[in-house]
């Protein structure tokens, strides 16, 4: 079911979206192509290092993390989050997480002065601290930033 799952994701969110015009019919047979292609990957990763699963893991629920100060400044009565904070928000906490979980790279070895308490925390927690930090700034320095649309003559006959 998680295959099928995921194989849907991926069809409907990436794929849908460069080709369009994909009919459900399109949709449904390449769904059910990428499930065995996801199962050998799958095996590939349990085979070759049990540990990247793991990693590959964390690292994912880190980054969904990173879509929660978003989601919880969205919930108040006057928020000021604008999409261009929420998005450089969840960019530089995506993009922290990764380069520390990829690179093997913690808080103790950037910061070596900090107390034991801070060096012992996920990376994730970090992120969501930097995320929530850039989400503000972005969000007050674009708060005046509308998209206009460029504006038609009528046509009179």
């Amino acid at each position: 079911m998680q295959l099928m799952v995921i194989s849907t994701l991926l069809v409907k969110n990436i794929f849908q979206v460069f080709v369009p015009s994909t009919t459900e019919g399109q949709i449904a047979k390449l769904v059910k192509y990428l499930v065995p292609v996801l199962s050998l990957v799958g095996l590939y990763f349990t085979f070759k290092g049990g540990n990247t699963l793991f990693g590959i893991a964390l690292i994912a629920y880190n980054f969904i993390t990173q879509l929660a100060p978003a989601f919880f400044f969205s919930l108040l009565k006057r928020n000021f989050v604008t999409k261009y904070g929420a998005f450089a928000g969840i960019i530089a906490g995506g993009l922290l997480v990764s380069t520390m979980s990829l690179g093997n790279i913690t808080i103790g070895q950037l910061f070596p002065f900090i107390p034991q308490v801070i060096k012992d925390l996920n990376v994730g927690i970090i992120a969501l601290f930097v995320n929530t930090l850039v989400l503000v700034v972005v969000s007050l320095m674009t708060k005046n930033i509308t998209l206009t649309q460029p504006k038609t003559k009528a046509v009179v006959e």
